[in-house]
């Protein structure tokens, strides 16, 4: 008995699940041809679907196998496409007017943003290492450093393991007015 004729196509992931790969269609993404067809007969050497193999961007190759009922074995190889580019997130309002500390002529950046905030712009994306983490800079200081008055940029470096998003915004810092009260007494 001859082995299944199958064929396959490259296929690019979907926009709903853009790192995971669902599986090809049967007639459009891969052909199986054989006289002892065993519809249950199709794997792969990854596992498919939203729980499934994480697909970094660029071509991961993958191989269909399929079984006839005669445990006959055909492959074929494909390339499974992910053509994200930049981490799919939401950019935040970065843009804050603040003031100095208490008594002091600078700010310390203590921004109020951060990996717990992140929304993503594509809900079925699985972050790359299990989470999405964030570095925030003021005027080029890191978080806790003390940031003269003025306008500063303010850089969100949004990333997981493989894909970053840069993210940016205004810092306003003013100085503190405390107003003096003199009371005279009569």
């Amino acid at each position: 008995m001859d082995p299944p004729n199958v064929t396959c196509s490259n296929v690019t992931t979907r926009f709903f699940l853009p790192n995971s790969f669902l599986g090809l269609t049967f007639g459009s993404e891969y052909t199986y041809v054989d006289d002892n067809v065993d519809p249950s007969g199709i794997s792969y050497n990854v596992t498919k679907g939203q729980d499934g193999d994480l697909f970094p961007p660029g071509h991961t190759p993958v191989t269909l196998f399929a079984e006839d009922t005669c445990q006959n074995v055909a492959t074929c190889l494909f390339y499974v496409e992910n053509t994200l580019t930049e981490l799919p997130v939401n950019c935040p309002d970065l843009n804050r007017n603040v003031s100095t500390d208490v008594d002091k002529a600078t700010y310390t950046f203590n921004p109020d943003f951060g990996a717990d905030d992140v929304t993503k712009s594509a809900s079925g994306y699985r972050y790359h290492g299990g989470g999405v983490s964030v570095n925030l800079t003021l005027g080029g200081s890191p978080f806790g450093s003390s940031v003269s008055i003025g306008t500063h940029d303010v850089v969100a470096l949004i990333y997981d393991d493989v894909l970053n998003k840069t993210c940016t915004g205004i810092y306003i810092i003013t100085g503190n007015l405390c107003d003096t009260i003199s009371i005279t007494f009569l």
